[in-house]
C-alpha cells in the first residue's frame, strides 16, 4: 500500500470513528448536562415562584405563569424581577408551569415546572419536572 493510500485509510478509519464511535457518546453526554442543567433550573424557578408567593401572596397565576416573575403584573408588593430572562429549558423550549389547587398552597407541591427533555414532547421518560 502506498503513503498515500494508507493516509487515505487512516483518514477514512479516523472518520469513520468520530461519525459512529465518538459522536453518539458525545451527543449522549449533552443530553445528560442539559438534564442537569433543566433540574438546576427548575429548583431556580420554583424558588423564584416561592419568593413571589411571599411578597404577592399568591402563586404566579397560570395564564400568564412565570412571565410575572419578570414583568410586576401589577401587584402592589410585587418586589421583582424574580429571573433575569424569560424561563427557556437547555432545549430553547419555554417551561411548563401550573398550579396544583388541591394542594396545601404552602407546600411545594402546589405548583408544577417541567422541561419536555430532548424530545420536546411532555408525557415523556424524558421529562424534567420538580
Amino acid at each position: 500500500m502506498s503513503v498515500i493510500g494508507a493516509a487515505g485509510f487512516l483518514v477514512a478509519v479516523i472518520a469513520f470513528c468520530t461519525t459512529f464511535v465518538l459522536l453518539p457518546r458525545l451527543t449522549e453526554r449533552s443530553d445528560i448536562v442539559k438534564r442537569h442543567n433543566a433540574r438546576g433550573d427548575i429548583y431556580s424557578l420554583a424558588l423564584a415562584c416561592h419568593l413571589f408567593r411571599l411578597d404577592c401572596g399568591r402563586w404566579p397565576s397560570e395564564p400568564k405563569g412565570l412571565n410575572e416573575l419578570l414583568q410586576n403584573p401589577g401587584t402592589t408588593n410585587w418586589r421583582g424581577p424574580y429571573m433575569e430572562r424569560p424561563a427557556l429549558d437547555p432545549w430553547e423550549r419555554p417551561y411548563r408551569y401550573s398550579v396544583n389547587p388541591n394542594a396545601d398552597s404552602n407546600s411545594s407541591a402546589a405548583i408544577s415546572i417541567a422541561s419536555a427533555g430532548p424530545d420536546g414532547r411532555f408525557g415523556t421518560e424524558d421529562d424534567v419536572r420538580n
